[in-house]
């Protein structure tokens, strides 16, 4: 029966097999439509076969492919009647089952092994994602039950095959059903990882069947091994599809599993490979056939190698507390698994798919699980060895057989590697258990047998070792000693023989090979990069890379380890091994190999090689390998036996890794690219936050560093090897290689900034081990070879080279670079002293510091220095130089020290031979050796010293007043070198310079033409003498058109040259210069600062494109030429040779373009901007701006409100001499300054000050008119003098008193008789109308445009209007405007009664209306109209305000003159009015109408006070809130009339401190407001004035009422003290007082009224009267409080005791200290010995300045208590809360007291020393908080 069952299964089985999909994607569809039947057939005959080894069978129907519903349910209750049978199969039933024969049981086996891979073929056939197959038609209710009992029956009895299998058919229908509400692409791929996972899951079980069945029954059937293996290989390829779609990175399997061969060895990285293999094997060896036996042992090493790492994975997982599972294996130990917390089994629920396969179905199979449990790493990689040695290595390679020979050392390296990597990971994973147990970490190994191996004891080589806390550390400490060992290892073998020690050499030199191999005849292939696509040649690629990195990391380890070791010899020599071991292994890998694959052909290819990111990682660690061995070996040479033999010339090695970096870079941008729009494409929004993993960023980082480091030097490189033949066009080259270096440098990129959350790598690190930063600043620097810095400003300069130490520092720290590099250090310090000496802003003091110290350095470090020849030489001389340029640029300038200098650096430079590189030919070339490494370099440094030189001694020559010597200096360099151009060059310039100074010498001149023609023939090339040659013809012959020819010549050869450039410049118009100042401004040079300032000019004046200007000027101001003229060594020709004032010119050049700089911020609205520039530009020039500048400065000022600063500036511009132009601009601008602040001074209320300053302005305008003759040009002056004299109004009458009165009769005659003051200001007043009237007339005359003159004659009209408005204002007030009292007092009663007033508002109507003539749309002309008929005709007047309201409704004017108009009439519109006010502007009318409605409001309370109250306290805020924004006078009066206000009714008991405190406060408010009002007004209103005499009265009185008897005691005793001390030392201290002050400083103005009695020297005892009679010697103030006080005074101990008491009941009452320590001062004795009482009354004297001090400080606020009305509710305001202040006079009391008693103190003590300033100030404070303090007065001697 089941022999027949076993038939019909095979037969079932083969029928399925003749569905297995293909791959081609037309027969997939056509066959897409059975998919569905196809597994669900499959997984029944999967079930009836296991149904069969449970010894039942089943028939199975005539046509099975329908599935017939009935049948699933017969066959699930026949798994259900048998569930939990032992199978007949099972070995370990032992003789249970011995009557069936092991073939039919192997038969069984495969049968299920078919039936499971059936299933696993039919998933791919039916890998439709629109729906997903059900294994079992769930979607019948009636199968769906019986499987869901089915599934419970097999959990209930534990079979746990049974059990496996229906939980795959309910998780697929789970699936399916489930999670519907998802997108329908994340649905997809949920679908699709899905049916991965079911793929894998089956070929598990077949894989399991398969091993099972050969095991047991068929162990010498290759047939049934080779499926297994199949399965396997199948398997292997499903894991990695299942990982790949994990990480969206796509899916795919390598090949067919059912093929063995190269192509697929991927699949045989799998430890199920393992047994079929071995087993394979063995029956090959068994028939004698070595050829299989060699292929499969290969395959074997490979399968031992994927189960090392299987492992690894493992302790990777154990190590960071994960699981012991794999997913990308189904292979679990059986140790570790299948337990639960108690030891027990886990339930069949309680475990996942892969715990039920491996339990079930793969742990059937004892081999396996012995192989698991008892097989280690070790062991595992000892097998692979073996295997591996079995196997033959192909001798010759070819294009047919090069992938067994790749495979072959690929798999040779793999070994080693996964040896190194289980010792690590097993120290690792012993020292994290080790943690964990809380057990020393040198202990033995907790691992058995199980576990990975034995460990090999690396903790115990090193005891010292730090303790690492977290797994990140213990792997990084491990890895580090083993790096350590293996350079140890290296170390004990000979340098020849340390490259054979790499296991990867071979595998290096097999990739290399293939770049000789031609492609295979049987493809089209490239002829270059054909194989770099296969999967062999991409994992030798991730195999050479690892090698590579293992190297650098080696190196690495090593300097480390050897830096700060002594033995410097040693560790260097160490390093220097280590490092060409690295460069030995990667130089050949990127010559041969991977630099022809970016050079290979086309583009197209060369991109299409580079696609994968294995082997553009490969060059990027090769070239970042190069580039940091080249930075690392810097420093030092390698020492050997025989000698010292150089470093490795790195250039060629270097210019192959920047091509490579460079297609990387291409190719990662492409890829960046490609990623950024697939992420579009899925989401919406972008997010940078996981845009790069830890690695990648760490990755990038270190790429970008390297390429950084090596794009600068190659610039360097290309720039001495490339231009030999042309010094000139290296000097091009350097220079733009210093201007890339710059900007690179300066500038951080968004990617660096990104970055620097890598937690491995920070980019200071990065860029320390590929050098980087030094390398840009030498680069940057360039000091060598001409002027140092030539892009920098100084702030960049010093970041650059705060980099490069840092970069040498840290690379030092972290990657162990040697430091002892003197050369390096000697760089650093140089270009530091450079960049402070020659760079504006620097110390000159630093750089001096710096050049004695690189000499001194030089010299002590003289025998180090001998292998670099004359280097030390030009150093020296370089610093010689500088420190001769110091002594120059000096303030103190020391002609004879730079001389010497400059002489010293000559004679060295004279001795050395220019072609001293020929003699360092074979010395190493380093970076900081550039400047000296190629001939023409060499020379270009040489030659530029030399000129510096002779260009310096000359310059000292010529300062110390020695042209003489200038010129016979030089006379001499010409004879000794007669065909130097330097010389010759240096000659001419002098003698030019010479002539320049002196245009009277005709031979001189001569003398200068030939030179510089003798100079020009000379060398061509140079455009130097032609320059000078120009500035000869221009200065001399005056012929613009040769000196013309000469700049051009000098421009063709240099489009940047500073001389030729400035002189066509002057000799061109402004429209033709672009052309060529353009030209000169793309060079990338430092001296071109001249064509930028003459574009920036032409941006600005010529198109009015200020923003281009600015960046024109931002950049001539970062050019040398224009920055620092005087370190050029032609700055002394950049100046017109024709202007008299040359010399100033060159110094004034840099603030000019500041200036000009300033000028185009200003145009641009930038004020802040143009203030900072002006600034620079005054400083640049040492204060000598010109006045254009200072003109435009002090109008910057003028807009942004810096009036003083603006008059200070235009007042020095008038002293100077200038055009008459200019000075007019100086005076209107200061005339509008001093306006400006007059009207500020006069809202201070700096009413004397406002005067002076419109006195001062109107003085400049007026003497600027009487030099010209005033026409239409001078407008603006003549108005802004009509405002001058206007804003006279704003000032009281009284102010004008010393003013001399008006001398024009006829002027007089219309003013009526008042007083002097204002009959004064009437006239000041007047003034301004004539001016006003001179500007109308002005504007009038005819210039071509009658819109323009209409605008000035409107304007000038309204001004005139408003003037006489403000005279008829004066006189107005003068006749008693506004003082009330039943007077008529209004201005249009006013009108009536003088003729005056009345023909004042006429005139101003008149003036008004002619304003509006000339221009109808003039709304200030209307409010003006408005304003001077607002007394005679109010509703004309409101039409006036509302048709001004209707041209400009942002006119506040109109607005607040409109709501005071309704104030009288219409409060509802008033307030409306007002509130658009609030809306327009913020002015005091707004608030001061609003006061004047609350307070109309009041009166409709007539009959309740407090609503009354409440209303009046709203308008006193109202007028506080005008005074916020404005002093105006009618605020200050409303405030003062309406503070005072307070109901009496809230002096109640618990509001009584409160009522004291407001009504105090308010006194003072309201006094203080009326006295700046009339201060503000000159007390021109009559009923003002009675309210301010009342206040007086009333503070008198009040003075009266608190005057204290007791004060008057100490006050004539205190007098009479000093009168008596006075008169006892005048006689005895009259001359030692006469000596002492004369030799005083001059006192303040309070020091000078205080008696000189208290600085006298006490040596008498002070008198002292009893206390009883200074009562009787008081004055009188009133007969009761006298006699009063009398008895007080006899009651004297009752007084004291009271006060006692009061001080004890109020201890922090600061009052009643103060009156108990008077009443202790009025106590004490004339005569007494002690002092105890004194001491007493000083203590509470302190204690009450202390407790009143406080409360000043630290003010406690009050508010009244809240009243209701009767159905209204009253409201304070918040100005109605207090703060409980003390009055200042009990301050002052407590400080004067407290000073008296000090004073008294000393006396008694015999103390003869004058009072201390302490007590001296305290008396002084005390008298200034209160004047009326009789103590204070009469101990300062003011009474």
């Amino acid at each position: 029966k089941l022999k027949v069952i076993l038939t019909s299964l095979r037969d079932a089985i083969s029928t399925l097999s003749l569905d297995t999909p293909t791959k081609d994607a037309d027969a997939t569809s056509k066959k897409s439509s059975s998919a569905s039947t196809t597994k669900a057939t499959a997984f029944s005959l999967l079930l009836v076969s296991e149904l069969a080894s449970r010894g039942v069978g089943i028939a199975l129907p005539q046509n099975y492919n329908t599935n017939n519903a009935q049948w699933i349910i017969s066959l699930l209750e026949s798994i259900r009647s048998v569930a939990g049978k032992v199978a007949i199969d099972d070995v370990a039933a032992g003789d249970a089952n011995s009557g069936y024969p092991a073939p039919m049981m192997a038969a069984l086996n495969a049968a299920s092994g078919m039936a499971a891979s059936a299933c696993s073929a039919s998933s791919v056939l039916g890998n439709d994602l629109d729906s997903l197959r059900l294994l079992l038609p769930m979607e019948d209710e009636t199968v769906r039950e019986a499987a869901l009992d089915t599934l419970k029956r097999c959990q209930e009895v534990n079979d746990g095959r049974f059990y496996t299998l229906l939980k795959l058919a309910h998780d697929v229908y789970s699936s399916e059903t489930e999670n519907n509400d998802s997108s329908q692409m994340k649905k997809m791929e949920r679908r699709q990882r899905y049916m991965q996972q079911l793929k894998h899951h089956f070929n598990t079980i077949a894989y399991a069947n398969y091993l099972y069945g050969a095991t047991n029954f068929a162990k010498d059937q290759p047939p049934m091994w080779k499926r297994c293996l199949d399965a396997a290989l199948e398997n292997t390829s499903l894991a990695k599809d299942i990982l790949s779609t994990a990480n969206n990175s796509g899916s795919g399997s390598t090949s067919s599993s059912s093929t063995s061969s190269i192509n697929n060895y991927k699949s045989y990285q799998n430890s199920q490979t393992i047994l079929p293999l071995q087993n394979m094997i063995r029956i090959a060896q068994s028939k004698g056939n070595e050829k299989r036996i060699k292929e499969l042992s290969l395959f074997l090493s490979v399968g031992y190698s994927g189960g090392v790492q299987e492992r690894l994975e493992r302790m990777k997982k154990e190590s960071s507390g994960g699981g012991g599972g794999s997913s990308s294996s189904a292979t679990v130990s059986s140790s570790t698994n299948g337990k639960d917390k108690e030891g027990q089994p886990p339930k069949l629920n309680q475990q996942s798919m892969e715990q039920l396969l491996t339990t079930y179905y793969l742990h059937r199979t004892s081999t396996l699980v012995e192989m698991e449990d008892f097989s280690t790493s070790k062991t595992l990689l000892d097998l692979a060895k073996e295997s591996l040695a079995v196997c033959d290595c192909p001798q010759d390679v070819t294009s047919e057989n090069y992938e067994s020979y790749l495979l072959y050392h690929y798999v040779q390296v793999q070994i080693e590697y996964l040896t190194e990597e289980s010792n690590v990971w097993i120290d690792v994973q012993r020292q994290h258990r080790a943690m964990l147990n809380r057990r020393p970490e040198g202990g033995s190994s907790p691992f058995g047998s199980k576990g990975g191996g034995v460990s090999i004891g690396i903790g115990s080589k090193k005891a010292a070792r730090p303790t690492a806390t977290t797994k990140e550390e213990m792997e990084c400490q491990t890895r580090s000693q083993v790096y350590l060992d293996a350079w140890n290892t290296w170390k004990s073998e000979p340098s020849s023989k340390v490259m054979d020690l790499l296991s990867s050499l071979a595998l290096r030199d097999a990739v290399i090979q293939l770049s000789f191999l031609s492609p295979p005849t049987t493809a089209s292939l490239p002829a270059k990069g054909w194989y770099a696509s296969t999967d062999i040649v991409q994992d030798c690629y991730g195999s050479l890379l690892h090698q590579v990195e293992w190297l650098v990391e080696i190196a690495m380890t090593a300097q480390r380890h050897n830096r700060g070791k002594k033995g410097g010899n040693t560790a260097k020599e160490d390093a220097s091994r280590v490092w060409q071991a690295v460069l030995s292994f990667v130089s050949p890998l990127v010559v041969e190999h991977l630099h022809p694959l970016v050079t290979a052909g086309n583009g197209d290819d060369s991109n299409a090689t580079l696609l994968n990111t294995t082997l553009r990682r490969l060059m990027e660690c090769c070239s970042e390998a190069i580039v940091s061995a080249s930075w690392m070996c810097e420093p030092f040479s390698e020492e050997k036996d025989d000698g010292i033999y150089d470093l490795i010339n790195f250039s060629q090695l270097l210019s192959m890794s920047y091509e490579c970096l460079i297609k990387c870079q291409e190719q990662r941008l492409a890829e960046e690219k490609r990623l950024s729009e697939e992420r579009k494409k899925e989401t919406s929004v972008l997010s940078s936050q996981d845009k790069y993993s830890d690695l990648e960023k760490k990755e990038l980082l270190q790429f970008q560093s390297a390429l950084a480091a090596l794009m600068c030097r190659m610039e360097l490189d290309n720039a001495v090897n490339g231009s030999e033949a042309s010094s000139e066009l290296s000097m091009n080259a350097l220079t733009a290689a210093a201007r890339k270096a710059t900007i690179a440098a300066t500038t951080i990129t968004k990617s660096s900034l990104d970055l620097k959350s890598s937690p491995s790598l920070s980019p200071s690190s990065s860029n320390a081990k590929f050098g980087a930063p030094y390398i840009q600043f030498l680069s940057a620097w360039s000091g060598m070879y001409h002027s140092p810095w030539p892009f920098c400003t100084l702030g960049q300069a010093r970041t650059i080279l705060r980099n490069a130490r840092e970069a040498l520092s840290v690379a030092g720290k972290v990657w162990g670079r040697d430091s002892s590099s003197i050369i390096e250090k000697l760089m650093l310090d140089v270009g530091e002293a450079d960049l402070e000496g020659s760079l504006m802003g620097g110390f000159k003091n630093v750089s001096e510091k710096l050049y004695r110290q690189a000499m001194n350095m030089l010299e002590e470090n003289e025998v180090k220095l001998v292998i670099y020849g004359s280097i030390k030489g030009m150093l020296k001389i370089h610093c010689l130089l500088g420190l001769a340029k110091l002594s120059l640029s000096s303030d103190s300038s020391d002609a004879v020290v730079a001389e010497d200098l400059a002489r010293n650096a000559l004679d060295i430079l004279l001795s050395l031979d220019s072609s001293h590189h020929d003699e360092q030919s074979d010395s190493p070339v380093l970076l900081c050796m550039y400047a000296w490494s190629v001939p023409s370099l060499s020379q270009l440094s040489h030659s530029y010293h030399i000129c510096v030189s002779r260009q310096l001694v000359a310059d000292a020559c010529i300062r110390s007043s020695r042209p003489e010597d200038a010129r016979r200096f030089l006379t001499d360099a010409v004879k000794d070198f007669p065909g130097n151009f330097e010389s010759a060059f240096a000659l001419a310039a002098f003698h030019l310079r010479s002539m320049l100074s002196n245009m009277d010498d005709e031979s001189e001149i001569k003398k200068t033409r030939t030179l510089l023609l003798k100079a020009a023939k000379m060398d061509t090339t140079k455009p130097d003498a032609f320059a000078l040659l120009g500035v000869w013809y221009e200065s001399s012959q005056n012929d613009a058109s040769r000196a013309k020819g000469c700049y051009q010549k000098a421009l063709a050869i240099d489009p940047s040259h500073p001389v030729a450039g400035r002189g066509l410049v002057r000799l061109t118009s402004l429209e033709k210069v672009p052309s060529f100042c353009e030209h000169a401004a793309k060079r990338n040079s430092p001296v071109n600062g001249w064509a930028w300032r003459v574009m920036g000019k032409q941006k600005s004046r010529g198109e009015g494109d200020d923003s281009t200007a600015v960046v024109c000027f931002q950049q001539a101001l970062r050019c040398r030429d224009i920055q620092t003229p005087g370190s050029e060594i032609l700055g002394a020709f950049y100046a017109n040779p024709t202007a008299s004032a040359s010399s100033n010119n060159v110094c004034c050049e840099a603030s000019e373009t500041w200036a000009e700089l300033a000028a185009c911020y200003r145009q641009l609205g930038k004020y802040s901007a143009a203030l900072r520039a002006y600034e620079a530009a005054y400083s640049v020039s040492d204060g000598n701006l010109s006045p254009d500048a200072l003109c435009s400065w002090a109008q910057v000022d003028l807009d942004l409100g810096l009036y003083e600063e603006a008059a200070d500036k235009c007042a020095k511009v008038l002293s100077l001499k200038s055009s008459a132009h200019v000075h007019r601009i100086a005076a209107y601008i200061e005339g509008e300054a001093l306006l400006f602040l007059a009207r500020s001074c006069a809202q201070e209320g700096k009413l004397g000050a406002c005067l002076s300053y419109l006195e001062k302005g109107i003085t400049r305008i007026s003497a600027l008119q009487l030099e010209e003759q005033s026409t239409k040009e001078h407008y603006c002056e003549v108005k802004l003098l009509g405002d001058l004299y206007s804003s006279g109004n704003s000032l009281p009458s009284y102010v004008f008193a010393a003013a001399s009165p008006l001398q024009d009769k006829q002027q007089k005659d219309k003013i009526d008789y008042f007083s002097r003051e204002v009959e004064n200001q009437l006239s000041f007043l007047m003034k301004g109308e004539q001016a006003y009237t001179l500007a109308l007339e002005l504007g009038k005359e005819e210039d071509g445009n009658e819109e323009d003159s209409k605008m000035l004659m409107a304007a000038a009209a309204t001004d005139l209007g408003t003037n006489l408005l403000s005279q008829a204002r004066v006189v107005s007030m003068a006749l008693g405007e506004g003082s009330g009292g039943g007077t008529q007092t209004a201005s249009s009663e006013l009108a009536m009664q003088s003729s005056q007033l009345k023909d004042l508002i006429t005139r101003s109507v008149n003036a008004y209306l002619c304003a509006i003539d000339y221009s109808p749309h003039e709304a200030s002309a209307w409010c003006g109209l408005g304003c001077a008929l607002i007394a005679v005709d109010p509703l004309f007047s409101q039409h006036a305000f509302c048709r001004a309201l209707q041209i400009d409704a942002s006119l506040a004017d109109s607005w607040s003159n409109i709501g005071l108009l309704y104030a009288k009439s219409d409060t509802e519109k008033c307030s409306e009015v007002l509130d658009y006010l609030t809306q327009v502007e913020d002015t005091p009318l707004m608030w001061i109408g609003r006061g004047f409605l609350l307070e109309k409001t009041s009166r409709a309370w007539k009959d309740q006070d407090l609503a009354r109250e409440a209303c009046l306290t709203k308008a006193a805020d109202a007028y506080r809130a005008a005074l916020q924004i404005k002093q105006h006078p009618a605020a200050l009066l409303g405030l003062s009339l309406t503070c005072r206000r307070a109901d009496p009714r809230l002096k109640e008991s618990n509001d009584l401190v409160y009522s004291d405190l407001v009504d105090h406060a308010s006194k003072i408010e309201s006094r203080v407001s009326m006295v700046i009002h009339q201060n503000m007004t000159g007390e021109g209103n009559i009923g003002a004035s009675y309210v301010s005499g009342l206040t007086l009265i009333e503070e008198g009185l009040n003075r009266l009422n608190n005057f204290d008897g007791s004060k008057s005691a100490l006050i004539m005793e205190a007098k009479k003290a000093k009168e008596a001390l006075n008169a006892r030392m005048i006689s005895k201290n009259e001359e030692s007082s006469m000596q002492r002050s004369e030799s005083e400083v001059a006192q303040c103005e309070m020091d000078l009224s205080v008696s000189m009695a208290l600085h006298e020297e006490k040596t008498e005892e002070f008198p002292y009267d009893s206390i009883e009679s200074v009562t009787d010697q008081a004055p009188t103030v009133s007969s009761s409080r006298c006699l009063d006080e009398t008895s007080q005074s006899r009651n004297s101990c009752n007084i004291l005791d009271e006060a006692r008491n009061n001080v004890f009941l109020n201890p922090e009452s600061g009052e009643a200290w103060l009156i108990f320590a008077s009443q202790l001062a009025q106590e004490l004795p004339s005569e007494i010995n002690d002092i105890t009482m004194l001491s007493s009354a000083k203590i509470a004297a302190k204690k009450a300045y202390d407790l009143l001090h406080d409360r000043v400080v630290h003010a406690t606020l009050l508010s009244p208590k809240r009243q209701t009305l009767q159905g209204k509710s009253i409201e304070f305001s918040d100005v109605s809360v207090v703060s409980s202040l003390p009055p200042a006079s009990l301050l002052s009391q407590s400080m004067s007291l407290v000073s008296w008693l000090e004073e008294a103190e000393a006396l008694k003590n015999g103390d003869n020393l004058p009072v201390p300033e302490r007590t001296f100030a305290s008396l002084q404070e005390a008298f200034l908080l209160d004047p009326l303090n009789p103590i204070a007065a009469a101990s300062l001697g003011l009474i």
